[in-house]
């Protein structure tokens, strides 16, 4: 685990050295910082409340509904040990209300996708995430999501998340 984080943080900053920072568009790419909180007493034995770094991109755009892919690293701590989630997930994401893109704009979100605990011993599970989000004029967003995983060997990577973000 900790060997892929190490690899996964130095391919990130070999593509942003290399990118010319002129021809960029990152239109459709969204980022996130939070706090994720675990269900079960055992997790959170080991984890506590643990940070939630996100990515997202918009894949497609029709009316009110858009369809992403995202990641997320659910962490106790950057040295890459035990107490690590990484989450991928094909989300759709629903406004709902006034769809003027200058107002607040909430939206709910539902997703379904694979998830790398790697909490006693790293295992890979089904997960579900559901929530409600805000977003505001600037790109900027409020975000809750609830994560809801099967359990192997009596673990679960079931919580709940808040984070704040920015979509471009």
């Amino acid at each position: 685990m900790k060997r892929l984080l190490w690899a996964a943080g130095a391919l990130t900053l070999a593509a942003t050295a290399m990118a010319d920072s002129s021809n960029v568009n990152l239109s459709g790419f969204g980022i996130r910082l939070g706090a994720f909180y675990p269900f079960e007493n055992e997790v959170r034995r080991v984890t506590g409340t643990m940070f939630d770094f996100g990515l997202d991109f918009r894949v497609a755009e029709q009316g009110r509904r858009e369809i992403m892919l995202s990641a997320d690293w659910l962490g106790r701590s950057l040295n890459g040990g035990k107490g690590n989630i990484l989450t991928g997930f094909v989300n759709v994401r629903q406004y709902v209300g006034n769809t003027d893109l200058d107002s607040t704009r909430p939206y709910f979100i539902v997703g379904l996708g694979v998830v790398n605990a790697d909490i006693v011993r790293s295992s890979y599970h089904v997960g579900l995430r559901g929530g409600y989000g805000i977003q505001a004029s600037s790109g900027v967003f409020v975000e809750s999501v609830v994560l809801v995983t099967n359990s192997k060997a009596g673990v679960s990577s079931s919580g709940l998340g808040l984070n704040v973000g920015y979509r471009f």
